[in-house]
Parts: C-alpha cells; sequence; structure tokens
C-alpha cells in the first residue's frame, strides 16, 4: 500500500508541475499575432469597467518584474502604443515571464478598467463588487495568456517630468536629474523633485528589497497615479537597484 500510494502523489505532482498557484505554465510556440493595440484597449478602459466579448488578442513584452519585491502578482505588458497591466494572481513572474518576452492576451472572457490611470486586465467583477480579480487558475492562465520564448531588449520612454501624461501610465518611462525632496507627513511613497520644481513620487513596498536613494541622474520604472493630500500625482514604481542609476553611474 505505501508503495502505491508514493507513486499516486508521485503523479500528481508530475501532472500539477508547473500549475500550480506559485508557478506558470511552460512556454508553447507562439504564433499569436494581435488585432488591437494596447491604446484600442485604453479606449475601451476608459469608458468604465468594460467585459470583453469579442476575440480580441493584443501582443507586448512584458517590462515589469518581481524579482526585488517591489510588485507583486502582477505583470506589465507594453507594445509602441502602450501598456496594459496584467493581473496575475501567482508569484515570482519573473521566472516564467522574464523581461523583454513576448506574450499575447487573448481578451475575450476578460474585463478592463482604469485604475490609478494604469489599464489593467482581469477576470471581469463578481456581481456584488467592482473591482477585477485576478487571473490565478492554471486553466484560465492558459486559456488567456500564451508566452513566447523571444526577448528583445526595452527600451524606457525618456522624458522629463513636465512631459508625462495619464496616457502615458502603465509604460517603462525615465526621468533624469531628480533630487530627493522629503515632506514631513508620513507617507507611503518617496518624493522627488527635478531643477523645474516639477514633483515626481517614487513607491518602494514595505517587503521589497530596494531603497530610495536621495539623488538620483535618471530613474526608470513603471508609471502611474496615486493621490497625495487629495491630489493626483505622478508615481514611478522601479524593479530592481539597476532602475537607479546615480551620479558617477554610466547611464
Amino acid at each position: 500500500m505505501r508503495a502505491i500510494y508514493t507513486l499516486s502523489m508521485l503523479i500528481m505532482v508530475v501532472a500539477t508541475g508547473c500549475y500550480n498557484r506559485h508557478s506558470l505554465p511552460p512556454h508553447r510556440t507562439f504564433s499569436e499575432s494581435a488585432n488591437c493595440t494596447m491604446a484600442e484597449i485604453r479606449t475601451l478602459a476608459e469608458q468604465g469597467c468594460t467585459t470583453i466579448n469579442s476575440a480580441k488578442v493584443c501582443v507586448g513584452r512584458v517590462t515589469s518584474s518581481d524579482i526585488s519585491q517591489n510588485f507583486y502578482r502582477t505583470l506589465f505588458i507594453e507594445d509602441e502604443s502602450g501598456a496594459v497591466e496584467l493581473l496575475l494572481g501567482v508569484f515570482n513572474t519573473h521566472e516564467c515571464y522574464p523581461l523583454g518576452i513576448e506574450v499575447a492576451i487573448k481578451l475575450e472572457g476578460l474585463a478592463v478598467a482604469l485604475n490609478d490611470g494604469v489599464v489593467q486586465v482581469g477576470l471581469p467583477p463578481l456581481s456584488y463588487d467592482e473591482s477585477l480579480r485576478e487571473i490565478e487558475a492554471a486553466v484560465v492562465i492558459d486559456q488567456h495568456i500564451t508566452c513566447g520564448t523571444s526577448t528583445a531588449p526595452i527600451e524606457p520612454l525618456t522624458c522629463d517630468i513636465r512631459a508625462l501624461s495619464p496616457a502615458l501610465c502603465g509604460r517603462l518611462v525615465r526621468v533624469h536629474n531628480i533630487l530627493r525632496a522629503p515632506i514631513d507627513e508620513e507617507i507611503e511613497y518617496y518624493r522627488y523633485i527635478d531643477e523645474n520644481r516639477q514633483t515626481l513620487y517614487l513607491c518602494i513596498g514595505e517587503h521589497s528589497s530596494l531603497s530610495a536613494p536621495d539623488r538620483l541622474s535618471a530613474l526608470t520604472g513603471i508609471l502611474s497615479l496615486c493621490k497625495v493630500d487629495d491630489e493626483e500625482v505622478y508615481l514611478i514604481t522601479p524593479r530592481f537597484e539597476d532602475d537607479f542609476a546615480t551620479f558617477g553611474d554610466s547611464d
């Protein structure tokens, strides 16, 4: 009986393999093509929470990483027109979805909505809720997400703080020459200013291994909006230490 039990458990482990909540399905042959852009998905999201009932597919490359634990159960994907945040309810996404890898999202049956200026993609809300739900069941992930094998460098959009706009939220951006500008009251974010006294905030989560430098020659990360003292401001979330360029570093 012990041998039969051991064999049964081994079969279960092999069968579930990459399909538990801490890992993702294996890569498959990538043959998907896009029939809509990220910008078109933003237009839908701007109309409110919208469930997609047609065979829309968007294709882009991964720009986020949770390797430093500053992103949590999420994946940002960008094409030439914009970006979306995929509410992928699994951990360690960087292991199966490394930076720059090509990903197709089959949107039929999913919903899109704006949150902090970012276009989110997830399961439609339940009847008693308004928030999108994470895509975490293996069979659902496999149904909606196809990951390729090719990777390509992702170059952030370089601009100054004045050039930031809500339409850029969700995208990987880089701003230059900013200085830490602490404020008296405790808030969740770190404030920076540039030479024109334009303000930008930096997000570092409590479980992240990152720390906020005092002065940066460049800061790279995912752009979003947040509220500080009832004012809507721009927020950048870095992915890892290399997103901080201090003076003296090559950038």
